[in-house]
């Protein structure tokens, strides 16, 4: 039997049909895909860059996208920083143009503060600015800032307001503060101090109950930097050339009067002043309104 003829025979296609197939696929194939690299280009790209290279390049992106992250953080952070800061500005620019006065008006109390006065002069003629005014002499309760004149009329209702208030603290009975002894606020402010008495808490309490009725009204914009007031002889603000030279006050101008009696008060009336209007005549604040309280309470102007 001839065995290649039943080879032959039992192959579904010839040979040189095959080897044609194979011939037009390659060429089809070629012309598909005229841009793709050899695939021995490929190979050797993929060769040069080594496990410890692609790694590396991996880290490198991903310590880029940290400082990235970083510099937006630092960027909210000094945004959010501004911002406060403009707020402070803001709140800065909130300057008190009214408060509620307590004048002093006793002479013997007056006196004293004039010899008090002479006495630091004397010693340094400097100091001559940095006096309040004989007519200036007061306590001040409460500060705020009024921008409207229809305000005006709401402080000096909210000060009629406190009137009853302060009545009901006192039950029919005089205030007398007595001023006794110096002291300072950073070697900036000299005051004479009230005695630590009942009559200072009374006082106290007198001092709360005006600041929260003014801030019923919405009017209590600023707060007083002492909690209980004070009787100012002197300030260093009043003399911004002084202050530019660091010149302060020191104790031993007035060490002979810090146990000094300068006499009692008598609180008799409280007035709704003004910083920005044009004084009295004798130096006091410009008064919008005035309260009579204690036993001399008699009404009101």
């Amino acid at each position: 039997m001839n065995t290649s003829h039943i080879v032959h025979r039992d192959m579904r296609y010839p040979i040189p049909f095959i080897s044609v197939t194979i011939t037009l696929f390659s060429l089809l194939q070629s012309l598909l895909s005229p841009c793709r690299p050899p695939p021995a280009c490929t190979a050797h790209v993929q060769c040069t860059r080594t496990r410890s290279e692609r790694k590396l390049s991996s880290c490198c992106h991903r310590s880029s996208g940290v400082r990235i992250k970083k510099e937006n953080k630092e960027t909210n952070h000094n945004m959010f920083s501004n911002q406060e800061g403009k707020k402070k500005k803001k709140k800065k620019r909130l300057v008190a143009n009214y408060f509620v006065s307590l004048p002093i008006t006793n002479e013997k109390i007056l006196e004293n503060i004039q010899i008090f006065q002479d006495h630091v002069v004397q010693k340094d003629d400097r100091f001559s600015s940095v006096m309040k005014n004989k007519g200036s002499y007061h306590l001040t309760l409460c500060l705020m800032q009024i921008n409207r004149e229809e305000d005006v009329s709401t402080a000096i209702d909210a000060l009629l307001e406190s009137k009853v208030k302060i009545e009901n603290i006192l039950q029919g009975k005089n205030l007398v503060l007595q001023f006794l002894g110096v002291s300072d606020f950073f070697n900036q402010v000299v005051f004479a101090k009230i005695a630590e008495d009942s009559s200072k808490a009374k006082l106290k309490e007198i001092t709360d109950t005006v600041k929260n009725t003014f801030k019923e009204k919405e009017l209590f914009k600023v707060v007083n930097k002492s909690s209980i007031p004070h009787l100012t002889l002197m300030k260093m603000e009043s003399a911004p050339d002084l202050q530019e030279q660091g010149v302060i006050i020191y104790p031993s101008l007035y060490g002979t009067f810090r146990k000094h009696y300068f006499g009692d008060e008598t609180v008799s009336r409280l007035d709704l002043c003004s910083m920005d209007k044009a004084r009295q005549p004798d130096g006091y604040y410009h008064t919008e309104a005035s309260i009579f309280i204690g036993c001399s309470s008699d009404g009101h102007t």
